[in-house]
């Protein structure tokens, strides 16, 4: 973009950002939705920090005109992290506390009867990755993401990605990990708000965010798509992932590289050491 055309694109973004402010259109918004906005308290007004991540978008090649007038767009205050709040009280890790529901006797077991179903993808990601006794860290992460693929998230990551920008709050990687969001467009979905998850962006079986599904997502199972709800794709992108943040050399290095958070990083090796106690030997199978 040469000089002449970045000042254009200047004054227009001002020009459009100046009109937000004193004349913010109202998004579309079906009056059955009033009620539900007003509870989750949902911006429901075109901000000039909107119009301004639009016309971002546009220079870069993405239109997402038709995405923010749509009666499903929304934006949403930031949410206060329980974890966060828990983990530091006095009382020790948030994660391996009863009311979180991870190291329990019926999360293991859920946790034993995913690693025998799946045992063919496990051994398959450790060989191909090179990243022996990683299996049961693998079953410890998704089971502590999403509980197995059984809680991905509800919100559209093109909302909170948005959401997230209009904030202000980590706006350069809210930007960028829209971007490659909607770089995905017709790959693995095919409308703005298919693909849900949690009010941070991140999807999956795995929690995986934009940029890191690009980066490290496999066609495990040769089904012809990398699916970040399959569990063999998921597998093989958590193997895969490991791997690249040093598991082999120091496997709670790694695991901190996946979620950066000390308490986190404990609640992974030692449910992991429990399963792997758990877990019955098994004839080795061929992936």
């Amino acid at each position: 973009m040469d000089r002449t055309l970045k000042q254009a694109y200047a004054l227009l973004l001002a020009f459009e950002i100046f009109s937000a402010s004193v004349f913010p259109p109202k998004l579309t918004l079906p009056h059955r939705h009033k009620k539900e906005c007003i509870e989750k308290r949902v911006v429901s007004l075109m901000t000039p920090e909107l119009f301004e991540l639009k016309c971002r978008l546009k220079a870069d090649g993405y239109d997402i005109s038709s995405a923010i007038e749509d009666s499903r767009f929304r934006l949403y205050w930031p949410e206060k992290s329980k974890v966060t709040k828990d983990a530091a009280k006095p009382s020790g890790n948030f994660y391996l506390s009863p009311d979180f529901g991870f190291y329990t006797e019926l999360s293991f077991e859920q946790a034993v009867k995913y690693y025998d179903k799946n045992r063919k993808w496990l051994e398959k990601a450790e060989k191909v990755n090179n990243i022996s006794g990683a299996a049961e860290y693998i079953v410890a992460i998704h089971q502590i993401e999403s509980n197995f693929g059984k809680k991905t998230g509800k919100k559209p990551v093109f909302n909170s990605l948005a959401s997230m920008y209009v904030q202000g709050k980590r706006k350069k990687f809210a930007y960028n990990e829209l971007k490659e969001f909607l770089s995905l467009k017709g790959k693995i979905y095919n409308n703005y708000f298919q693909i849900k998850g949690s009010w941070a962006g991140a999807f999956g079986n795995s929690q995986t965010i934009p940029s890191t599904y690009k980066n490290y997502y496999k066609d495990f199972d040769n089904d012809g798509v990398a699916n970040p709800y399959s569990t063999a794709d998921s597998i093989g992108f958590t193997a895969n992932y490991l791997k690249s943040c040093g598991f082999e050399e120091s496997i709670k290095k790694a695991i901190y590289g996946y979620n950066r958070s000390k308490r986190y990083v404990e609640a992974v090796d030692v449910f992991a050491k429990e399963l792997k106690k758990r877990i019955k030997p098994k004839q080795k199978t061929n992936a």
